[in-house]
């Protein structure tokens, strides 16, 4: 459907980007269409087990560094994803939340930066950001 649209606005060649699900449809545009897009960039790369191999043989494969990661990334799943669930379930519920209160779109917006950034071990967003970076996202 994107390299459609492209297409239809007159682009025979472009570039995409892409984030989160972004990411996904970009690896589409870069696979399938390389006669119109002609570079991409994510900044979430999907990674699967190799040769159809199921996860739980691949983590079997891990050394003790890679575990770790794995644990740190099952425990952001549990405790962190949680904008995920009603963004994708309830997105209108909470976009007129937000949209009906600036302290609370800029609440939601800095606390993606406290969990997000480098910013440990007190998860303080303006360990990593100036005050001047969260007010320009916000």
């Amino acid at each position: 459907a994107v390299n459609s649209l492209m297409l239809g606005l007159g682009y025979t060649e472009y570039y995409a980007q892409g984030g989160d699900w972004g990411s996904m449809v970009c690896k589409q545009l870069g696979s399938k269409f390389t006669d119109n897009c002609k570079a991409l960039h994510v900044n979430m790369l999907a990674a699967r087990p190799p040769n159809g191999m199921r996860m739980s043989q691949a983590v079997k494969t891990l050394n003790e560094t890679d575990l770790k990661k794995v644990e740190r990334l099952s425990t952001m799943r549990r405790y962190e994803f949680a904008y995920q669930e009603i963004q994708g379930t309830k997105p209108q519920t909470l976009g007129y939340s937000l949209a009906d209160s600036p302290i609370g779109l800029a609440t939601w917006i800095v606390e993606k930066f406290s969990t997000w950034g480098d910013n440990r071990p007190d998860r303080d967003p303006l360990r990593a950001f100036s005050m001047d970076d969260l007010l320009t996202n916000v």
